[in-house]
């Protein structure tokens, strides 16, 4: 019986990783789902209060990763303010309304869009600005594997 659990834990970590791409497969959660098996199931006094606290920070911080990426990253390509919060609605918009590829794609047409409205001669930098969601989003992909990494590793150094 154990095997198979192992197997379910091991295929909740893999299924961890692709909704990483696959964004209505909540990440993080397949990590807690792998957890909650070898807790409930296998042994409920290996994993202590560290595995859980770091769990809950770094899932936290993967809630707000692709947010905080873009603004910095819009900001920081020469964006207005006003990118800046279309960057930010951008996301949770294009996640729900136009999956998969959505929450990459609505900040950076929003972005541009805005751009072009507030300085319609500058077009080069309206696509800068936009580009700069292109690039949060594999900053906010690599961070958030570092810390899907992060908590296996904390989950298995725990048992």
């Amino acid at each position: 019986m154990n095997v198979v659990l192992w197997i379910l834990i091991t295929l909740c970590f893999i299924l961890s990783f692709v909704g990483l791409v696959v964004p209505v497969l909540p990440g993080a959660a397949f990590i807690w789902l792998g957890a909650g098996v070898y807790h409930f199931l296998i042994d409920s006094t290996q994993l202590g209060w560290f595995t859980w606290g770091s769990f809950i920070l770094l899932t936290g911080l993967m809630l707000i990763a692709d947010q905080l990426a873009n603004a910095y990253a819009v900001k920081r390509y020469g964006g207005s303010r006003l990118s800046v919060l279309a960057s930010l609605v951008g996301v949770p918009i294009g996640l729900f309304f136009f999956p998969p590829l959505g929450f990459v794609l609505v900040p950076f047409f929003l972005v541009f869009a805005v751009e072009l409205i507030l300085q319609p001669s500058a077009p080069e930098r309206a696509m800068k600005a936009a580009v700069g969601t292109l690039i949060a989003f594999a900053g906010s992909l690599f961070a958030k594997v570092l810390m899907q990494v992060a908590m296996i590793v904390i989950f298995l150094m725990d048992i």
